[in-house]
């Protein structure tokens, strides 16, 4: 894997046909009392570094893609009652992801993948890659890391629901790629009220179909949801193969467009 910032502008002159642009999104933001604020971020580079293995002796990737400077910084408004989180309108973040989907364009580069470790930037991904589709004639793939691969084995079921956010898939992330900053001292079970939310209703969920409006805060007042008292080195190991296998599947297919 290249990465954009290290090339020269000349280098753009004899980029390979079909090369593709990884723009990582992320977030700097609470993750309870036992996560950093930069968790996502740091799993976003841990996911990076494990595709840039991997990349190195793929016979068609190899020096095909070209990744672009992390995002560290997103959209995240549901965390903003607790200090430390950083945030913007989604209008800023719209905006200036476009303006780099533009610059793409301008260098030549026509297919862009969007991997995003924060859910909160979801909803604006999809208006992002269609209108950098319509605008610009870019290629654009969007998704979350997570969402490559199935965890129902490893995980329990009401953990990958509603664990969403420092629970185990997450501290156990970290403790695999980041161990120095995790403190297992204050992990605990961080029981969400999503949970009760769709054992009493129908239809309602916080994240779901039929989604409602919540902050963070009002799910547990602690700002982490998940079982981080369950989380292993192992499976933060065991994650990380699991999306590196899929993320170059997920290259291979944006290749062959």
């Amino acid at each position: 894997m290249r990465y954009w910032a290290q090339l020269t502008t000349t280098d753009f002159a004899t980029l390979p046909a079909g090369a593709i642009a990884i723009l990582p999104v992320a977030a700097i933001e609470q993750h309870g009392p036992h996560l950093p604020l930069g968790t996502d971020a740091h799993i976003a580079e841990g996911f990076l570094v494990d595709a840039a293995q991997a990349l190195a002796t793929h016979p068609t990737l190899h020096g095909k893609t070209l990744c672009l400077p992390m995002q560290s910084i997103g959209h995240s408004p549901e965390h903003t009652a607790f200090a430390g989180t950083l945030s913007a309108q989604a209008e800023t973040f719209i905006a200036m992801w476009c303006s780099i989907g533009a610059s793409l364009a301008r260098a030549g580069v026509k297919k862009l993948l969007i991997i995003n470790s924060h859910g909160g930037n979801s909803p604006l991904l999809d208006i992002i890659a269609r209108r950098l589709q319509m605008e610009h004639g870019l290629f654009v793939a969007a998704t979350h890391w997570l969402k490559l691969v199935d965890l129902a084995d490893l995980v329990p079921t009401d953990e990958l629901k509603f664990g969403i956010h420092g629970g185990q898939v997450e501290t156990s992330l970290m403790r695999s790629i980041a161990p120095h900053l995790v403190r297992m001292e204050h992990a605990v079970d961080f029981k969400s009220s999503a949970q009760t939310l769709a054992e009493s209703s129908a239809h309602l969920r916080h994240y779901g179909p039929v989604l409602t409006g919540w902050a963070t805060q009002e799910l547990n007042p602690t700002g982490a949801l998940g079982n981080a008292a369950a989380a292993t080195v192992e499976l933060g190991h065991t994650i990380r193969q699991r999306v590196q296998v899929e993320f170059v599947k997920l290259l291979e297919d944006v290749e062959r467009l």
